[in-house]
């Protein structure tokens, strides 16, 4: 049996420099085209070197990979391509021994519908895992609600033979799970604390501030993406999930939470991060993924500026900030806010730009070798690229 993880240094999360990494797209230890647990292993050394304190892995977990892992069938299984449980083990001591603390990353919003809670829930819907998820009565021509879908089409289906729809914010194989059903809630406390016992330092936690719904489920009022991000981060029980969540299931393994957290302002995460009331100890915000342009098109630099004075400003001494410009979701940072032809330049300036704030810095895999969006064939090319800078 594996032992429970030490308590780390607590706050060691503000003096660390964060190394994501993308698994299928890392590095490919048996040739088979696939990045892999193995692979990433093998590169602990050049992640050491650069001077990552953590590494942030995206989903590993089971899955369809409908979503690249955002869709979970089972949330204590390795996706098997990616390698077993005891790679895990591997990469945690591996990484423990040269001072790197393991992270990974949990849809706690939604499951797979290929996950056993919501087979059941179809094959009996009078029975107990029907209620792991969002119910509500429909028919073919009028949906519980005008709510869409993140990646298109509305945000309900009706399966086949059923007079009821689920939610599903993202894509319809990631059916929302009903937190407000305790069983649900202790099912995912749970799996973090599993995977705490392993001995990983934390969670990057997917799309936390939408885990808590109105039950009403009111119409939308007209708006973009982040208008509605903001309205479903005002659910109105994330609070007292959050505080739940980090006594029973972080706390007791001194574990991380770092909240992924779409529709929140400074003044609302402010909230959420705040030592003396325990829910998050940081977010992960998207004020920078599209800051505003001018009148030519350009990025606004005084805009740009703004949004970390409005981030640093507005949680302060409270809480703890992230800094993020680049992510497994977006092109590249050099193509972002850099010129491609001025790669080094642009990737030196705004490296610099990241480590140098009052906050956590995250670093997407090759933003350090200034890599811009070329098309690779498969992950074998990436090697190329290993090789000329190791």
């Amino acid at each position: 049996m594996k032992q429970p993880s030490p308590r780390f240094a607590p706050g060691w999360e503000r003096r660390a420099v964060v190394y994501q990494v993308y698994p299928k797209s890392f590095a490919d230890s048996d040739g088979d085209g696939l990045g892999d647990l193995a692979g990433i292993t093998g590169k602990l050394d050049y992640i050491a070197d650069l001077g990552a304190d953590a590494l942030w892995l995206c989903p590993i977990f089971q899955s369809p990979m409908v979503d690249n892992g955002y869709d979970v069938s089972d949330y204590q299984a390795v996706h098997a391509p990616f390698g077993t449980l005891e790679d895990v083990d591997h990469l945690i001591e591996e990484a423990r021994r040269r001072g790197i603390k393991i992270i990974l990353d949990l849809a706690l919003n939604h499951s797979s519908t290929a996950h056993p809670w919501f087979q059941e829930a179809l094959r009996d819907p009078g029975g107990p895992y029907a209620d792991y998820y969002i119910w509500r009565k429909a028919s073919a021509g009028k949906l519980p609600n005008n709510w869409p879908s993140v990646f298109g089409g509305p945000a309900w289906t009706i399966p086949e033979g059923h007079d009821r729809a689920y939610l599903h914010l993202f894509d319809q194989t990631q059916a929302d799970l009903n937190w407000d059903n305790p069983r649900v809630r202790q099912e995912m406390y749970a799996a973090i604390r599993f995977w705490l016992e392993r001995g990983i330092a934390g969670f990057r936690l997917d799309v936390v501030t939408m885990i808590s719904k109105d039950a009403a489920l009111p119409d939308l009022p007209a708006g973009g993406l982040m208008d509605r991000y903001r309205i479903w981060a005002q659910g109105p029980r994330l609070h007292a999930y959050l505080r739940e969540m980090r006594r029973e299931a972080f706390e007791p393994l001194g574990g991380v939470a770092i909240g992924e957290a779409p529709g929140l302002s400074p003044a609302t995460a402010a909230a959420v991060v705040d030592p003396a009331d325990p829910m998050l100890h940081m977010v992960y915000h998207f004020d920078l993924v599209e800051p505003q342009k001018d009148a030519n098109g350009q990025w606004d630099r005084a805009a740009f500026k703004g949004v970390f004075r409005a981030w640093d400003q507005g949680i302060g001494a409270r809480g703890w900030n992230s800094v993020v410009l680049s992510n497994h979701d977006l092109a590249r940072v050099v193509n972002r806010f850099g010129d491609a032809a001025m790669r080094f330049q642009s990737a030196t300036m705004l490296l610099a730009l990241v480590l140098l704030q009052r906050a956590t810095p995250f670093l997407y895999q090759g933003d350090e070798l200034g890599l811009v969006d070329t098309p690779f064939t498969d992950v074998s090319e990436l090697d190329d690229v290993w090789a000329k800078t190791t």
